[in-house]
């Protein structure tokens, strides 16, 4: 860890605690027998306030309980187009019309519906490598598996054990490439994810990875998302540019365009919106 390094956990740390979050400093000795890491780790921030999920049984649970209060989902029908008027909006798909009150649009990033939006973000690809199932013996070798390790690299690493057998590595984020490389640099930042777990845990050399893939997100100059109406668009609601990978971005989400919806806006919503200072 650098010098400089060393300062931005320190900052962060001071912000959390301003925040009221507990967020103790771990030294070296702590980190190396917590969570095994190779010996360039000098320290560390532990976070209690945080969990992991299926976001595939999550996705599940909460599409059957909204079904349950009364929501009709439509899978595989995409949007063609949207008309509004002083009342109300009308959502074209392919297979037929939708009029409502509002159109809520939580898509992450703007679509080709919404070309006019895009200056607002930047464009990327985070990429995500599996392991094959890590041996019993080296699994041991490896600190605590409740913990999810975030390093200070310039984009970060963040591991975590996927049912206590398989390590799961994201990073080596980049610009968004055209579709025609998106295979090729895959296949590339798939193994370098897994050079760059070794480092860290250096007793995985060897393991092959299971599954390599990769993830779109729109980042903004700020790095808070855009969460709300926008003037050239009535009857919308936009939910765009969470560049958190968490589900923590789309629960605030949930919360921001419910208040707009029901018009009982907070003023911390403000710094979420369109009219904050853009690039």
């Amino acid at each position: 860890m650098t010098p400089e390094q060393m300062l931005r956990l320190k900052k962060d740390q001071k912000a959390r605690r301003t925040a009221g979050l507990d967020a103790p400093m771990l030294n070296a000795r702590a980190v190396m027998n917590e969570l095994a890491l190779a010996a360039s780790a000098q320290g560390g921030l532990r976070h209690k306030d945080g969990a992991t999920l299926d976001p595939y049984r999550a996705c599940l649970g909460l599409a059957a309980e909204a079904a349950k209060r009364g929501a009709h989902l439509f899978e595989r029908s995409p949007v063609k187009k949207i008309k509004f008027g002083r009342k109300a909006v009308v959502v074209q798909t392919a297979g037929g019309t939708l009029r409502a009150k509002q159109a809520i649009v939580a898509t992450g990033m703007p679509t080709p519906l919404f070309r006019s939006l895009a200056r607002h973000f930047w464009f990327r690809r985070t990429y995500l490598a599996l392991t094959a199932r890590v041996p019993a013996k080296v699994r041991h070798q490896l600190g605590k598996r409740s913990s999810v390790v975030r390093d200070s690299a310039n984009p970060p690493h963040v591991v975590r054990w996927v049912d206590d057998e398989q390590l799961l590595v994201m990073g080596a984020d980049l610009e968004s490439p055209p579709e025609r490389q998106r295979e090729k640099i895959l296949v590339q930042r798939t193994g370098q994810l897994m050079y760059e777990l070794s480092t860290l845990y250096p007793d995985i050399s060897g393991i092959v990875p299971e599954y390599g893939w990769d993830a779109a997100y729109a980042r903004t100059a700020d790095g808070l998302p855009y969460i709300g109406p926008h003037r050239n668009f009535p009857r919308h609601l936009f939910a765009f540019g969470d560049a958190s990978h968490s589900v923590t971005g789309a629960y605030l989400a949930s919360r921001i365009l419910l208040r707009h919806y029901l018009d009982e806006l907070d003023p911390a919503d403000e710094p979420f919106g369109f009219t904050r200072n853009v690039r």
